[in-house]
């Protein structure tokens, strides 16, 4: 059975459990965004950067993009035996939109050789489209749109269970339109009302805006993530969230899961 599991649940400045996550399954695993503490916490579940065999990029921000380099080059010194890792066994196919590979390459120009010097030669790039689908063992992932101050695109993974995991985002009718119905939402929730207005400003979402998607969606569950710091209960939020949407809301913790 397939799992996605929250690597982390935070927003910035919370570096190392910045919302990053993981999809496991038989045949491989997919890692969508990665912060900088990523080969730790690979490490705490018993994985390693060798174990990951696709990397979805949502965008180009700090906190979802530093520790890429970190997965790579993690991957290529185990390759070559310059650390104890195991080597990995499959190739890795990295994912993002044009503007975020375009990013990522620029990025590892500054802290690496570059990108292709540390991917193997099975390794691919891809850049994604809203509507682009792959699959990791089981589970069909389709690419979603999302609306942030940099390009920026969501996932929706189907492996019986249909989950959406919307990236940053502020409140969108055509991310609403492209889901139309889910079992699960996974909803950044940066702001509460008294922050609605930073966060059309900033190009993310609040508590209630992911309980209205919840219930547009007609999902069963909700997770609230990607909470500012500036709240230090963030029940406040659920409580905003359970004024549009009936289901099941989740704050959820590191390495909270669900399964698909």
């Amino acid at each position: 059975m397939a799992t996605l599991r929250l690597l982390g649940t935070a927003a910035y400045p919370r570096i190392g459990e910045t919302v990053h996550l993981l999809l496991e399954t038989d045949e491989g695993c997919l890692l969508v965004d990665a912060g900088t503490a990523v080969p730790a916490t690979l490490e705490e579940l018993g994985h390693s950067p060798g174990d990951v065999t696709d990397l979805f990029c949502t965008h180009s921000h700090a906190d979802h993009l530093l520790g890429v380099p970190n997965v790579l080059l993690g991957r290529f010194f185990a390759r070559i035996g310059a650390i104890r890792a195991t080597p990995p066994t499959q190739p890795l196919t990295i994912r993002g939109s044009q503007d975020t590979v375009s990013d990522l390459r620029a990025l590892m120009d500054i802290v690496t050789p570059g990108l292709e010097d540390v991917l193997s030669e099975e390794d691919k790039v891809r850049e994604t489209d809203v509507g682009d689908t792959f699959s990791v063992g089981d589970v069909t992932v389709e690419v979603a749109p999302a609306e942030h101050t940099v390009p920026t695109q969501g996932l929706v993974f189907d492996g019986g269970r249909r989950i959406v995991y919307t990236a940053d985002t502020t409140a969108m009718p055509a991310l609403r339109d492209h889901v139309e119905t889910c079992d699960v939402v996974i909803h950044e929730a940066m702001y509460a009302d008294d922050g609605a207005e930073l966060a059309a400003d900033l190009g993310h979402g609040t508590a209630r805006e992911a309980g209205v998607f919840a219930a547009a969606t007609d999902a069963d569950e909700l997770w609230l993530v990607h909470v500012a710091d500036r709240y230090e209960d963030p029940q406040r939020l659920r409580r905003q969230a359970e004024a549009e949407f009936d289901g099941r809301i989740v704050v959820p913790d590191r390495f909270d899961a669900l399964s698909l």
